[in-house]
């Protein structure tokens, strides 16, 4: 609310998608998309405006897009007995140009049998393991596209529990790093 854009209000969008903050002092700033809220998108556009990618915001469309990036999405695995904790990664491989924007992320897991413990992101994400309870979601957004094979988050599950308890991916948003239309 104070009138300067700066990197910090795009992170504040970040922990507004991943419930780490349950709202914006001013959300009607921080939709720069000017799609009704406040989204991981925004806190895209924000970011290439601080690295002064885009001038405006909302940014105007460049006429030529190009082709969109791709990526895959992956999640460990790993084996525990009962009280001892394993770390699994998310991470997105073969990330192509124009790179990955922003991503919004749900690792959804088997709490019967474990527990998420600890959530550590990387590439300047925010995870929270506590946005449901079966749930840990990670975010994140990039102003110049984030390539090639990249650690997202580590995330440390706990087994309370015998049993096999899987653990699934389900990507809520992810965007390329497309100047101004990700």
């Amino acid at each position: 609310c104070n009138g300067v854009v700066n990197s910090i209000d795009s992170v504040l969008i970040v922990q507004l998608t991943t419930g780490v903050v349950q709202a914006l002092p001013c959300p009607k700033n921080g939709d720069v998309d000017v799609d009704g809220a406040a989204g991981i998108i925004d806190a895209a556009l924000i970011l290439q405006f601080t690295a002064r990618i885009v001038d405006t915001l909302p940014p105007s469309v460049p006429p030529n897009l190009g082709e969109p990036g791709t990526a895959t999405l992956t999640v460990g695995s790993a084996v525990a007995t009962i009280g001892e904790t394993v770390f699994v990664e998310l991470g997105a491989l073969e990330i192509t140009e124009p790179g990955l924007g922003a991503w919004v992320i749900d690792v959804v897991y088997d709490p019967s049998i474990v527990t998420a413990e600890a959530c550590i992101a990387q590439q300047g994400g925010v995870c929270n393991r506590h946005f449901e309870n079966d749930t840990v979601r990670v975010a994140g957004a990039s102003a110049g596209g984030l390539q090639g094979d990249i650690e997202l988050a580590s995330i440390t599950f706990r087994c309370h529990a015998q049993g096999v308890g899987g653990v699934a991916i389900a990507p809520a948003v992810v965007a390329d790093a497309t100047v101004a239309s990700p």
